[in-house]
């Protein structure tokens, strides 16, 4: 009976606990200076990003997506500028081909400077999941990644620039965590 009883406990923590045995949660950053917005010439509200960054687990990373502020700034009252939603998904590709995909949004914090250009601040949060519907957020050596518990930090600073300006350039900084799947 009281072997009966120590197998059975073993067995009900290994049942409890078995969906942990597949993560391998993982602390994830990537850096980037000098990378590129490039305006939409049909919706000078929506561009493309990309550049280059530094990324955990991954190396040397190009970074290639869009983001969408959801409306235009109120520039009305250039001393109170409320912040503009956005949203965007892109992918993280390191030299190997295998790469990381992401989606999220947050908040653009536009700041009018006294030389009569702007700041902006883009703060959000990022998913680790599937954007271009093949089933996958990543591919080669990241094809089991996933999530972790809570979406990664996305901080990105915008260098001073016009909205007439066809290129805004940019740093950014993402952090947190991420599930890179069943150890093997």
């Amino acid at each position: 009976m009281k072997i009966a009883m120590t197998v059975l406990v073993i067995v009900a923590t290994m049942i409890a606990t078995a969906p942990d045995a597949f993560a391998q949660i993982v602390p994830f950053k990537s850096i980037g200076t000098d990378n590129a917005y490039i305006a939409d010439s049909e919706d000078p509200n929506a561009g493309q990003f990309s550049g280059i960054g530094n990324t955990s687990h991954m190396g040397k990373t190009s970074g290639l997506g869009f983001a969408v502020p959801l409306n235009p700034p109120d520039l009305s009252d250039l001393e109170n500028i409320p912040p503009v939603p956005w949203v965007g998904e892109g992918r993280f590709t390191a030299k190997n081909g295998s790469s990381i995909e992401f989606s999220g949004g947050g908040l653009i914090y536009l700041e009018f400077r006294d030389d009569g250009f702007f700041d902006a601040s883009w703060i959000g949060n990022f998913d680790i999941q599937d954007i271009d519907g093949d089933g996958n957020a990543g591919t080669g050596r990241f094809s089991k990644v996933g999530p972790a518990d809570l979406p990664l930090d996305v901080t990105a600073i915008n260098h001073p620039f016009s909205f007439s300006d066809a290129v805004w350039f940019y740093d950014y900084e993402i952090s947190g965590q991420i599930d890179l799947g069943k150890k093997k």
